[in-house]
């Protein structure tokens, strides 16, 4: 008989390993069944193959089939089979003991036309006990999970119904439309994740998660769930990851969460929660995502995400927001990335100082909101922002010192707004800014020396306005600049010298059919002094 020491299961059932799988190993099995679906397809793909061989119905005379395999047997106890190199597939059996397993392929009939109700020896925990699986085993349509002693192995894909407490030993298990609430103590990713509106989870009892004290990853999105109880995720303190997207959750308590004190991603996105309560997220210490784009927020109370020190991420994107008010942001000291674009937030409910204490705080999307104008004060505190993107809005004029306290800013996107004018001293703060985006306005003149603070800036972009000729000093102090975009205006002038300073051009972009003899003389001169510019039209 075979050396079950030497049992070989490469491509489905076991793969045999001295050591546990490494972080990279576990991560290409990915968080779900992508994996599994692609040993499915080879599954799918032998099966075909081997139905065109010979099928028996009795153990005591079935025919064992493979692809170029040098032996067949009538009984499969107490033979050495000296080579398979393809595939096995037992089918249309009554197996009560299969003494010897190898080959790539391991199938167990889907039609469910055997029984495993026998002692299937080669599958006791005993027989592999130095085997490690760390290729997917699907056990969704079988019962063959009660045979298995889970503590050998890594990765199961089961949809949970006849599993038992003492088979949940593995490192990573996909359970699809599962009502597991048994512990697993020794789990690390577990996904509760469904796609089959029939069988989808629409609640989340306490104690659930009980016993898990090592899951690190925890997926229920895509169900049905519509209220977080306090206490549902208590005992999971080294969670790390906690997914409840697309669902149906309208509210929760400020306890949900509780508990969870090295969380470091909490998504919450595409659901339909109206309002966040004050200090909704206590517990979440360590929290540095949290992602609720998508839902139906309207209200976001004061100190909403007290606590949140740790927090570098926010984005409250695609909901309904319209007020933003002091201490709404307050205690996110260490926020990197706010997105509060497409909401509903205008200018008037906007309060001054609402950004204050987010001395942290890099990128700022205020996109595809109704804002018509800014004052002053707006952006007060936020000494370390480099990215503020207000495109898509309704801003009809830019006033002096709208931007002040930007000292650092890097990149400012207006464009997409109804801009007609903009007031000399505009942007003289904003000695670091490096892009401006102007496009898709309705302005028609700039005056002399707008941008002369501008010493740093590499792109500015002035397509889609209603410019209609070029003045001298228009671009004065941008010494930088590197591209300039003016498509799509009606520009037919343009007076000599108006690009003097701009010794770094590269590319100029504008409607060069259109232009006079006396603004196409002038494009000649600036070739001549930048021989390698590029001018598109």
């Amino acid at each position: 008989m075979m050396n079950t020491n030497k049992l070989l299961l490469s491509a489905i059932l076991i793969q045999s390993i001295a050591s546990t799988p490494s972080d990279q190993e576990i991560n290409e099995m990915r968080a779900d069944i992508t994996v599994y679906k692609k040993v499915r397809r080879k599954h799918n793909k032998c099966k075909k193959y081997i139905a065109h061989h010979q099928k028996v119905n009795r153990i005591s005379c079935f025919i064992f089939a493979a692809k170029k395999a040098k032996a067949k047997m009538k009984d499969a106890k107490g033979n050495i089979v000296k080579e398979i190199k393809e595939s096995i597939i037992f089918e249309n059996n009554i197996i009560d003991v299969i003494s010897f397993l190898t080959g790539h392929y391991f199938f167990l009939n889907e039609q469910g036309s055997y029984s495993l109700e026998g002692p299937l020896d080669i599958i006791k925990s005993n027989k592999l006990g130095t085997y490690k699986l760390i290729h997917p085993l699907n056990l969704s349509k079988y019962s063959l999970a009660i045979y298995i002693n889970p503590d050998d192995l890594e990765y199961v894909d089961h949809d949970g119904k006849s599993m038992k407490k003492e088979y949940f030993g593995m490192m990573y298990i996909a359970m699809h439309d599962s009502k597991v609430k048994e512990s697993m103590s020794n789990l690390k990713n577990l996904c509760f994740e469904s796609y089959d509106i029939s069988k989808k989870i629409s609640s989340v009892e306490p104690g659930l998660f009980e016993g898990l004290n090592n899951l690190k990853n925890l997926s229920l999105s895509w169900n049905k769930i519509k209220f977080i109880e306090s206490g549902v995720f208590a005992g999971l303190d080294k969670l790390k990851r906690l997914s409840l997207a697309n669902n149906k959750i309208k509210s929760f308590e400020p306890e949900s969460f509780e508990g969870l004190s090295n969380l470091k991603s909490l998504s919450l996105l595409s659901n339909p929660i109206h309002s966040l309560k004050t200090r909704s997220f206590v517990g979440l210490d360590s929290l540095e995502e949290l992602l609720l784009h998508g839902n139906k927020i309207y209200k976001i109370e004061s100190k909403t995400f007290a606590g949140l020190n740790n927090l570098k991420d926010l984005d409250l994107s695609r909901n309904q927001i319209v007020l933003i008010e002091s201490g709404m942001f307050e205690g996110l000291s260490g926020l990197k990335y706010l997105d509060i674009s497409s909401n509903k937030i205008n200018s008037i409910c906007i309060k001054p100082g609402v950004f204050a204490g987010l001395n942290s705080l890099k990128s700022l999307d205020l996109r595809d909101n109704k804002i018509t104008s800014l004052e002053s004060k707006y952006f007060a505190g936020l000494i370390n922002l480099i990215d503020l993107r207000l495109s898509n809005n309704q801003i009809t004029i830019i006033e002096p010192r709208m931007f002040e306290g930007l000292s650092g800013l890097t990149k400012l996107n207006l464009s997409c707004n109804q801009i007609t004018s903009i007031k000399k001293g505009s942007f003289e703060e904003l000695n670091n800014l490096e892009c401006l985006i102007l496009s898709y306005n309705q302005i028609t003149i700039i005056e002399p020396r707008m941008f002369a603070r501008l010493s740093s800036l590499t792109y500015l972009g002035l397509s889609n306005n209603r410019i209609t000729s070029i003045e001298s000093e228009m671009f004065e102090g941008l010494s930088s600049l590197t591209k300039l975009n003016l498509s799509c205006n009606q520009i037919t002038s343009i007076k000599k010298g108006s690009f003097e300073e701009l010794n770094n051009l590269q590319i100029l972009n504008l409607n060069y059919k259109i232009l006079d003899d006396e603004s196409k003389d002038c494009l000649n001169e600036l070739k001549k002094i930048l021989p390698n510019i590029e001018i598109l039209s």
